[in-house]
């Protein structure tokens, strides 16, 4: 053999320990990184690290997922802890094993953003209807109707529910629902042709193969999250920055009509299935504390409030028309915090400085639904 062929083969062999190398480094590091609970690591991995991009939903839960979480309008620092099929909570089999089943599905209000798993809305629910009922909740951070809707058809119905309740979050559903992109995230969407019927569409389908990696790396890796911190490149926005921004434009006749279509939709699919159906209004931070600006922060501010009161009502008028449940919870969640004001007590139902539920909020919210929740059961 000349030397220039074993120079080759040797270059070859360096090249091959090389690739080795860096793929085993990565390893390494994906693993060090999601057993480390140290608190600078902990506040360096945000609420991206729990989740992964899906070429239906847009993104989903990371299986198995588990970590510490703390975004910067979070005053907190909240465990997470996801399922084997990306959810957060305990594993559940499709077949049920208790009396009753009840499927939850919503956005980070129901996914617990800022508590721990214990103090979760659905794990006070739990608590309050007893060893009868499981609770399935597949509420997915960020997620808008739209996405829930495919949810429920793909997977929820799955688990064969006597129930299932649709939380609707007045501040972002009804302009998210019309979007292809939130949160830096490609997601699916629906339009609404002229004889009403949904025509559902997706633009991450459409994506070049080299975004769909790139996506797929940003949403995925722990390595690469935590690389683009350290080097002050995390180009994702915070939910504050998201919140602030707006919204006046998401209240429109078309976006509130589409909204309650997705959601019409919904109920024929469970009617079918002979599965009853609950829709939850949730109202924002500014409308439980309409009665007392100084409440809220300024950042949140920029609802126009007829317009969001509009939103609410018009829904709330459709729903009724096509005889479906509902429950608006502004004007019990605003008696809770004028009472809790009266007392002089500092407890809140939502946190101050985040547009989300506080612990007491989720404990509230769910003593709010178990009464309505047994009288449909029950019927």
């Amino acid at each position: 053999m000349d030397a220039s062929g074993f120079s080759r083969k040797k270059l070859i062999f360096r090249f091959i320990i090389l690739i080795l190398s860096v793929i085993a480094g990565y390893n390494l590091s994906e693993f060090v990184l999601k057993q480390m609970a140290y608190r600078k690591l902990k506040e360096a991995c945000s609420i991206q690290q729990f989740f992964e991009a899906d070429k239906i939903l847009g993104w989903k839960g990371r299986n198995n997922a588990k970590g510490w979480f703390k975004e910067k309008e979070v005053s907190r620092i909240s465990f997470v802890s996801l399922n084997s099929r990306g959810f957060r909570g305990e594993d559940f089999h499709y077949h049920r094993r208790k009396k009753h089943r009840l499927v939850i599905l919503g956005d980070s209000f129901t996914w617990g953003y800022g508590v721990n798993q214990d103090e979760m809305m659905s794990r006070y629910l739990k608590e309050l209807l007893g060893k009868d009922w499981e609770i399935i909740n597949l509420s997915v951070f960020g997620y808008s109707t739209d996405q829930e809707l495919i949810l429920l058809e793909r997977e929820g119905i799955k688990y064969k529910p006597d129930l299932v309740l649709l939380f609707f979050f007045t501040g972002n559903d009804f302009g998210d629902n019309s979007k292809d992109k939130v949160y830096n995230r490609y997601k699916p969407f629906f339009e609404l042709e002229k004889d009403k019927k949904l025509l559902q569409k997706s633009k991450f389908s459409r994506l070049s193969w080299k975004r769909r990696i790139s996506t797929s790396l940003k949403e995925s890796s722990y390595t690469y999250l935590l690389l683009r911190k350290l080097l002050g490149r995390d180009d994702t926005k915070n939910l504050s920055e998201i919140t602030s921004l707006n919204f006046t434009d998401d209240f429109t006749d078309y976006n509130i009509s589409l909204s309650f279509q997705i959601i019409k939709r919904m109920n024929e699919f469970l009617a079918k299935k002979k599965t009853r159906f609950l829709v939850i209004i949730v109202p924002t931070q500014e409308q439980v504390y309409s009665w007392s600006a100084p409440f809220f922060p300024k950042q949140y501010g920029r609802f126009n409030m007829n317009k969001l009161f509009h939103g609410n009502n018009e829904l709330k008028r459709m729903l009724k028309e096509e005889k479906i449940n509902c429950i608006d919870l502004t004007e019990p969640l605003q008696t809770l915090s004028i009472d809790y004001a009266k007392e002089k007590k500092k407890r809140f139902v939502y946190n101050i400085g985040d547009l989300h539920w506080s612990v007491l909020g989720n404990k509230e919210v769910a003593n709010l639904l178990e009464v309505e929740i047994k009288r449909l059961i029950n019927n």
